[in-house]
């Protein structure tokens, strides 16, 4: 789900929400005080959900993938 950026136009308040554009719709509504910040959607932004490195798992598979495709460019930290 994407996040939203929102401003309170009384305090000028400026915070996020992760909602679905079905509730974002009903979140405007009940809160007529609030006015959305047109930003760029943060969809499934890695650093808000807390991961900062991909697992070793997965660069494992990268180097089997590298080592089994003579032609590969894929590059892992391995």
């Amino acid at each position: 789900m994407p996040y939203y950026t929102f401003i309170d136009k009384t305090t000028g308040e400026e915070f996020e929400h992760m909602l679905s554009i079905s509730e974002r719709e009903v979140f405007i509504q009940k809160n007529p005080h609030l006015t959305q910040k047109l930003t760029t959607p943060a969809i499934g932004d890695p650093v808000r959900q807390g991961i900062t490195k991909t697992p070793d798992g997965f660069q494992q598979l990268l180097n089997n993938a590298r080592t089994k495709n003579k032609d590969s460019t894929i590059q892992s930290r391995y």
